[in-house]
């Protein structure tokens, strides 16, 4: 505790109100960043270069994500107040399900690639 009986400096979890479902998208963001980035990097053949298109990728993948739910919500238009389409629960679990195929699917082939192309860096050293 800091002084004062306040709260910790750098913060704490409160385990009351954790909620392992609300832990998915985080952890995929991370599993996608690790097994994506040794692909970049070879791509760009720099360290800098990598994590800029590592960025770049994740950047791209937040946009088709938009794109899709906005096109999703714009099949089912609603009155102003009313709760958008992928706000439903029905929905918003299947799309949940979806973005985690569809993450933990390009985690794995971008890992395959990182693997490919360190092979191919490798055996030209």
């Amino acid at each position: 505790m800091s002084e004062g009986g306040g709260p910790p400096l750098l913060g704490a979890i409160d385990w009351e109100h954790f909620q392992p479902d609300h832990a998915v998208e985080p952890l995929l963001l991370l599993t996608i960043i690790v097994c994506s980035t040794g692909f970049w990097t070879l791509l760009a053949r720099s360290i800098v270069g990598g994590i800029l298109l590592t960025a770049a990728a994740q950047f791209v993948l937040y946009l088709l994500l938009v794109f899709f739910v906005t096109l999703v919500n714009r099949m089912a238009p609603v009155n102003p107040g009313e709760t958008n389409l992928v706000h439903t629960p029905e929905l918003h679990a299947a799309l949940s399900w979806f973005v985690c195929g569809f993450g933990a699917s390009y985690a794995m082939v971008m890992l395959w690639l990182s693997r490919k192309k360190f092979a191919r860096h490798a055996l030209a050293v």
